[in-house]
């Protein structure tokens, strides 16, 4: 390679080192500056993205903050029945097969599961025992069964505030 670059003509020379200049720049553009650029790039991005949710996130705090000041607490409605009641009273308003288990859990609690129940007026139900009742869930499992649609289930709920 030196023979070969030293029976160049002194102006091929300085074309060949110009050129290979130019292109040690180039590499160590593409191999260096560039990606430290593009991870700038994306933290920033990063970091507006967070910074919007952390606005959000406070936003929806003051919320919860001014609604429980104002009483609007979900177990505040009055619904003072056990939990497992206001469980079974949903789940036969909404035309759910009997579950396979609903039993208390302390005082503030119900066990419920289902072998094989439809997801989407399940999910509802659990929605409105939130809502209404101020249940919430604290544990699920759920497994899709091979039917269509079809769950099996297990949920803990606790009344919220307990």
């Amino acid at each position: 390679m030196k023979d070969w670059f030293q029976s160049l003509a002194p102006r091929e020379r300085r074309i060949v080192l110009g050129g290979g200049g130019v292109l040690l720049l180039v590499l160590i553009y593409l191999l260096l500056v560039e990606p430290i650029i593009v991870a700038f790039a994306e933290r920033e991005r990063r970091v507006a993205t967070l910074t919007q949710q952390l606005e959000w996130m406070r936003d929806a705090s003051a919320e919860v903050a001014d609604l429980r000041a104002g009483g609007a607490d979900v177990s505040a409605d009055g619904d003072t029945r056990p939990p497992y009641l206001a469980i079974d009273t949903a789940l036969r308003g909404a035309g759910l097969p009997d579950p396979g288990r609903l039993e208390p859990v302390g005082d503030g609690g119900a066990r419920l599961e289902f072998e094989a129940v439809a997801f989407d007026p399940l999910v509802r139900i659990i929605g409105r025992l939130r809502s209404e009742s101020g249940l919430r869930v604290t544990r699920a499992r759920i497994r899709r069964l091979e039917a269509s649609g079809e769950v099996s289930a297990q949920f803990t709920f606790e009344r919220t505030g307990t």
